[in-house]
């Protein structure tokens, strides 16, 4: 009879389970599995850049809102001093008619004035010379007589 063969002393259990492991892993499946640590890797990645563009994202979109906020608020500004601008101007302007009527109504006293001056000083001379022409008719009556 043969004698049975005995079956290999067991390995220690460390090197077992990898030798074991070793001998169920193929090729195709060592790529598949490096394949699979290389996308779980390219995942965290995308996971972390996204995550990144995404706060950078928030911050931009705070600042423009907060540029916008200010851009309103001196537009409003703006528009505040545009309405005293063209308050004042009203008023000016409105001054400005007034003066100018004034101006107007002066002129035409002075002219006026002007006028009764020069008649006033023309009836004087009037005057006087009615005056002296009297005065010669008496001293010519008076040398006549």
């Amino acid at each position: 009879m043969s004698e049975p063969v005995a079956p290999p002393p067991p390995a220690p259990s460390g090197n077992s389970a990898r030798t074991r492991l070793l001998r169920h892993l193929s090729p195709p499946m060592v790529v598949a599995l490096v394949a699979l640590v290389f996308a779980l890797w390219q995942w965290s990645d995308s996971r972390r850049e996204a995550s990144l563009l995404q706060g950078d994202l928030a911050r931009r979109v705070s600042e423009l809102d907060a540029t916008g906020r200010e851009a309103r608020l001196v537009a409003d500004q703006v528009r505040n001093t545009l309405r005293d601008v063209e308050s004042r101007m009203g008023m000016l302007e409105a001054k400005l008619m007034e003066t100018q009527s004034q101006r107007i109504a002066l002129e035409s006293l002075y002219q006026e004035l002007a006028r009764n001056r020069d008649e006033w000083v023309l009836a004087e001379v009037e005057g006087i010379l009615t005056t002296a022409a009297q005065q010669l008719q008496l001293a010519a009556t008076c040398a006549r007589r």
